[in-house]
C-alpha cells in the first residue's frame, strides 16, 4: 500500500545462498556465517516492523523453522522470535563459531581444525566482530528437538530449549 516504505507488504519468500551472513549484510542484520542455506516462508511489513514466518529452513544438514520480528523503531533495532526445528548441527554454523564447514559429508565437525589450528577442540577459539554485535539487539527463544554438537566429547542435546539475548553488544 506504500511503495516507498513497503507498508502493507505481505509476500511469500524463497531464499537460498552460500551463507546467511550475505543476507544479513544486505538487510543490515547481524546474521552468522553459515553453510549453504535454503529458506521458504512469508515476510510482512507492519509499520516499523518486519515479520517473518519461516516454514522451512535448511542450513547444511540442519532442519529448522521459526518466526521472527525485526523492529527498527528502537535504536538499535530489536530482533525477537523463536528458532525451532528437528535438528541444528553446530557444524553448520561453523564459520560463525570458529570451526571449519568442509569435511565429513554428514556435517560432523569432530576432529576438524578450528581457526586456531588445534584439531579436536570442543570449543573453538575465534575472534568475534564486536562492532557487528552492536548493530542490533536480540531476544530469541530456542526450541530444538536436537542440537548436534558434532564432537565425540559431548553428546547431542535433545531436546534443547533456551534463550539467546544480545543486548548492547553483549551476547
Amino acid at each position: 500500500s506504500d511503495l516507498l516504505q513497503l507498508g502493507g507488504l505481505d509476500a511469500a519468500v524463497e531464499l537460498s545462498g552460500p551463507s546467511l551472513s550475505a543476507v544479513g549484510d544486505t538487510l543490515g542484520l547481524t546474521l552468522p556465517t553459515t553453510a549453504a542455506f535454503d529458506m521458504r516462508g512469508r515476510v510482512r511489513k507492519d509499520g516499523s516492523a518486519w515479520i517473518t514466518d519461516i516454514a522451512s529452513w535448511r542450513v547444511g544438514t540442519s532442519r529448522l523453522r521459526g518466526d521472527f520480528r525485526y523492529d527498527t523503531a528502537s535504536a538499535p533495532p530489536l530482533l525477537t522470535g523463536t528458532l525451532a526445528g528437528e535438528r541444528l548441527a553446530l557444524a553448520d554454523l561453523g564459520p560463525a563459531i570458529g570451526t571449519a564447514t568442509s569435511g565429513a559429508p554428514d556435517g560432523n565437525a569432530a576432529g576438524r581444525t578450528s581457526e586456531s589450528g588445534a584439531a579436536g577442540r570442543v570449543l573453538p577459539q575465534r575472534e568475534f566482530d564486536i562492532p557487528s554485535l552492536q548493530r542490533m539487539n536480540a531476544d530469541v527463544l530456542l526450541r530444538l528437538d536436537r542440537l548436534d554438537l558434532g564432537t565425540p566429547q559431548l553428546e547431542s542435546l535433545a531436546p534443547l530449549q533456551g534463550r539467546v539475548r544480545l543486548q548492547r553488544g553483549v551476547l
